[in-house]
């Protein structure tokens, strides 16, 4: 490539990232302190008071003992919130107290469990801009598919969603767990093919290869380390890496092909476990004891939620009549009569193309590993939150979100059939990149 074909290339990819990045800020800074408020951020906010703790290695205090707090989930968004606070000039000792969920609010208010609003809107404030990066990551995921016009699609979706300018500025678990997924998932594009190549056709560097593959799973383990549920990442991304690696075609022998995918799953595994449990200091004694108290703890704490609402799913008909409604329409991006059954017909078109396109790729033809990618760990994220027994919201965020990015795919594949024009990046492409 020649010096002046290239410059003009990074010159209008820098344009095109400060052209999202401006149209994600100009959609989710503004108005921080009128997204509704919501009482579990009473409690992430008080919580937060482990933040200190941990940036001064103080791993012995009380706030690291066996109790609710360190059972319900891990810290990452505390962490988040804390140096949200910490800009604004807030330290632990001006943090509110625990939301009573069995006292309505003015009596809350009285009691101190609402959050001021200078406090409130500095602990939403990186929610917001993890928000910004989550909507990047999905420009770029997309366009790894489809090309730059489906990535627009879906980036320009995630900027006006109603939905999300809630739920993911609020100062919860969400916008965390979003953000370092994408991300996470954005990293194996650069990761799977570095490594597989290297593996079977012995080119390329492998401490590159192994250097990206340590970034995946430290990022997927900070998913984890922002809910529970991140830790279906590292384990998806681990097959990942490992089917990628058997199934890159070479010539080298299947014994070389297995060590490789035992040592990449493992390297990324033992990334993203570290990083789970390096940034929760709960979990530095009696660690798998622990993690499996957090996970009876969550299963108790949503039967016993389950018992105690009037949002609940009692059984798979009630699923199939509420879920659809959530995800496309009342959740959905698009706003519209009949915008549901729209959003429903082009995340199915979404879904069709990045089946044909990971089944490509699995049997080594050209195809991107990102539709790979985005179906088998986009898909390890969604699919569990379908089977939620609770109709909460805020637990329909992977769905949602990738229903947008189907759709985006969908209309950035449909337009380049109509174009005549082939799909982008191609497997040996990216392994030589």
């Amino acid at each position: 490539m020649y010096p002046h074909m290239f410059l003009s290339r990074v010159s209008r990819r820098g344009l095109e990232l400060l052209l999202i990045t401006l149209i994600l800020a100009t959609s989710y800074l503004p108005g921080i302190g009128a997204v509704e408020f919501h009482g579990d951020e009473s409690m992430t906010i008080f919580s937060s008071e482990s933040y200190e703790p941990f940036i001064h290695g103080d791993i012995h205090s009380h706030v690291w003992e066996e109790h609710f707090w360190t059972l319900t989930q891990p810290p990452l968004s505390r962490y988040v919130i804390g140096v949200g606070r910490t800009l604004g000039g807030y330290d632990a000792t001006e943090l509110n107290t625990a939301w009573n969920f069995f006292r309505d609010e003015a009596r809350n208010i009285r009691e101190g469990n609402m959050p001021s609003p200078g406090l409130l809107w500095w602990s939403r404030l990186p929610m917001a801009v993890l928000a910004i990066v989550s909507g990047i990551a999905v420009f770029y995921l997309v366009s790894a598919v489809v090309g730059p016009l489906g990535g627009w699609v879906a980036v320009l979706l995630f900027a006006v969603s109603p939905y999300l300018h809630t739920t993911l500025r609020q100062a919860l678990t969400e916008s965390p767990l979003l953000a370092c997924t994408l991300l996470a998932l954005l990293s194996t594009l650069a990761a799977v093919p570095r490594w597989s190549v290297w593996v079977a056709e012995r080119r390329g560097t492998w401490p590159w290869g192994i250097a990206w593959l340590g970034l995946a799973g430290a990022l997927a383990g900070l998913a984890a380390a922002a809910k529970l549920n991140g830790l279906a990442l590292i384990g998806a991304m681990m097959i990942l890496v490992a089917v990628a690696v058997v199934t890159e075609p070479g010539t080298v022998a299947y014994t070389r092909r297995w060590a490789g995918a035992a040592l990449g799953a493992g390297v990324l595994g033992a990334a993203g476990i570290g990083a789970f449990v390096g940034l929760n200091p709960f979990l530095y004694v009696d660690t798998l004891g622990r993690v499996q108290r957090m996970f009876d703890h969550r299963l108790t704490q949503m039967a016993d939620q389950f018992e105690s609402t009037q949002y609940r799913i009692p059984d798979m008909t009630a699923r199939l009549n509420i879920l659809p409604g959530r995800i496309f329409d009342k959740n959905g991006s698009l706003s519209f009569y009949g915008s549901g059954w729209v959003s429903g017909a082009l995340t199915v078109v979404g879904v069709i193309v990045l089946v044909t396109l990971a089944w490509r790729w699995l049997c080594g033809r050209r195809a991107p590993v990102a539709a790979a990618s985005l179906l088998a760990l986009g898909g390890a994220m969604a699919l569990p939150a379908l089977s939620t027994i609770l109709d909460w919201d805020r637990y329909y965020l992977f769905p949602v979100v990738f229903s947008l990015v189907c759709i985006g795919i969908a209309v950035g594949s449909t337009a380049r059939w109509v174009a005549g024009r082939r799909l982008p990046l191609e497997r040996a492409e990216i392994g030589k990149a």
